[in-house]
């Protein structure tokens, strides 16, 4: 147990130390730097406990029925009396602090995951537990006593603390690991995901308290349980602690064990009834709503993402099934398409959900939209739309937490400086198929940008800070994309590929690659970590077959098919329809 507890508590440690800046803001991760110390420390004391020397049985280097040896096993019956007359009272204050984190642990699975099996199978645990733990306490004979109060405490602390959440996680993203990448992508997955981290990631101080004391609570039972049994067997069956010390040694320990019990039971009742009115009270949600989270005392519908189509769902206003009555106001994710909303969506109808953090217009007539948008606002997309300028909801007011902008499929041909400027805290920036003939020069120098994808514009250049190596601006990048424009030779970001970072540059004039990228340029091509598909290189090529792929259709570039996002350009016969991205959207089928 202790080496599942170190793998689960690195995994956390990777999560924290690898992950994007704009993906701890998401995740509302607020103390990263407080819990890398914390779980490094949880490590070291787990790593100690696998490789501490456990006691061993040493011979006596006398005769065994000396006085000396006579006065020592005299004196270690006396302690273990001693401790055994306050052992009660260690494992009922022990129980009482591990049910109460566990119990608040259970409280916030319900309510803030979006999969009720998990919540369900952890409050059951925590029931179980609530249980059986006092009744341990009357077992009389205190060798059998220790090593079941351990063993179960070591057992349900490891199970709540480490176990279930190493499910949940592994289990969610087993298949983007290990499968298909593209999941990110996946609204019902991200919500999933976002939710889940959130839950287990340290949001507050209360929060931290309890994580930690259910942590320090596993190490503490596991300890115990290892050192019952080496204590058992140093003392063997030659130098017995009296096995019949009787463990309710006086009618007030007895009070105060049957105490213990009627709260534990009754607590559990409590959590038990509880469960089972949520079961069977809980409001269905309705059909737009594809995952909703369901609070213990909430018997509401609380949805977590809504995917209105309009078109779909036969309506011409979106904003009336935002009502709070029938979705609730836990709203994370929020997606709207072919919908008619030419002033894009109001203020008031918006304002009911302050968990909203992701909102995505898909296919709409909005020609503006001026805001503001709700300050919990991490992630904005706007694709196909009608707009020719920035809108004032998204220049004016933005939120403080605001991390993606994804614009896509609008005649939109400048990005003002004065627009940058006000998305100085963008991190992730998304300008596709916009007419874009040149970047803003101050991107660079304004924001801190992670991932950028600027495919499909109108862009035969590069500001200087693109092309030159060492940019201290963008020394956090981790992709870039700028398929689809006609970039020559001389306008191509070859020291990004040097960097390691993907480059997809299909669709582009780029006839060759410079020898300055020496032996990687054909491991890069290789490994699709530069991609040139669709270039007067691929093109001219002999052994291009190898690392360059034939585009479907016009613009339909390779990683656009089954990426969860409906392109047009993909959606024809030879594209295989996008890969089934559009299959929700309720587009005639070409011919």
């Amino acid at each position: 147990m202790h080496t599942t507890i170190i793998l689960y508590l690195v995994m956390w440690v990777a999560i924290i130390s690898c992950a994007k800046g704009p993906d701890l803001k998401i995740a509302n991760f607020r103390w990263p730097k407080t819990t890398l110390a914390t779980y490094s420390l949880l490590i070291c004391l787990h790593l100690y406990a696998i490789v501490a020397p456990a006691p061993r049985r040493r011979p006596c280097p006398f005769n065994m029925h000396s006085r000396m040896w006579r006065t020592w096993t005299s004196s270690l019956r006396h302690m273990a009396v001693w401790m055994e007359e306050y052992q009660d009272e260690f494992f009922i204050v022990f129980n009482v602090v591990e049910i109460a984190c566990q119990s608040h642990q259970a409280y916030a699975y319900f309510d803030e995951i979006a999969q009720p099996s998990k919540a369900i199978s952890y409050l059951s645990i925590v029931i179980t537990y609530s249980f059986f733990s006092p009744l341990i306490l009357f077992v009389r004979n205190t060798r059998a006593k220790t090593t079941l109060i351990n063993l179960a405490d070591s057992i349900f602390s490891f199970a709540l603390s480490c176990g279930l959440p190493i499910l949940a996680v592994v289990l969610t993203t087993l298949d983007y690991v290990m499968v298909n990448q593209a999941l990110g992508r996946d609204n019902l997955w991200a919500t999933n995901v976002a939710l889940i981290v959130r839950l287990l990631a340290i949001t507050n101080a209360f929060d931290y308290v309890c994580k930690l004391a259910m942590h320090l609570g596993t190490f503490i039972a596991l300890v115990r349980f290892v050192q019952s049994l080496d204590y058992h067997e140093t003392i063997g069956d030659k130098d017995p602690i009296p096995t019949d010390i009787p463990a309710i040694a006086s009618s007030r320990k007895h009070l105060l064990l049957r105490v213990n019990l009627w709260v534990n039971v009754s607590w559990g009742c409590i959590l038990t009834f509880a469960l089972s009115r949520s079961l069977a009270s809980h409001h269905p949600c309705p059909s737009y709503c594809i995952a909703d989270i369901r609070p213990l005392l909430d018997d509401t519908c609380q949805c977590a993402y809504a995917n209105i189509n309009c078109v779909t769902l036969n309506t011409t206003d979106p904003t009336e099934l935002l009502h709070p009555d029938a979705i609730g106001t836990r709203l994370l994710l929020l997606q709207i398409s072919r919908c008619d909303i030419p002033s894009g969506l109001p203020p008031a109808a918006l304002a009911p959900f302050e968990h909203l953090g992701r909102i995505m217009l898909l296919y709409t007539n909005m020609e503006t939209w001026n805001g503001p948008l709700p300050p919990s606002i991490f992630a904005i997309f706007v694709r196909h739309s009608c707009l020719q300028a920035i809108p004032h909801a998204l220049q004016v007011d933005l939120p403080p937490n605001i991390v993606s902008l994804y614009l896509e499929g609008s005649p939109i041909s400048v990005i003002p400086d004065a627009v940058v400027a006000a998305w100085a805290n963008l991190e992730r920036l998304y300008l596709m198929n916009l007419s874009l003939q040149t970047l803003p020069e101050s991107l660079t120098t304004t924001l801190t940008l992670w991932d950028v994808d600027f495919r499909l514009n109108n862009l035969t250049t590069l500001p200087k800070e693109w092309v030159t190596p060492n940019v201290p601006s963008l020394s956090h990048l981790k992709l870039a994309y700028f398929g689809g424009n006609p970039l020559p030779d001389a306008a191509a970001p070859w020291h990004l590929a040097q960097r390691g970072i993907p480059v997809d540059l299909s669709g582009t004039r780029i006839s060759r690659i410079p020898t300055s990228l020496g032996g990687m340029n054909r491991m890069a091509l290789t490994k699709r970590q530069v991609v040139l598909d669709d270039t007067p290189y691929c093109l001219s090529t002999i052994h291009a077959n190898s690392f360059c792929k034939p585009l479907c259709a016009p613009g339909c570039f390779a990683n656009m098919r089954g990426d969860f996002y409906c392109d047009l350009a993909c959606f024809t016969p030879a594209c295989g329809f996008d890969g089934g991205d559009c299959d929700d959207m309720g587009f005639d089928v070409p011919g």
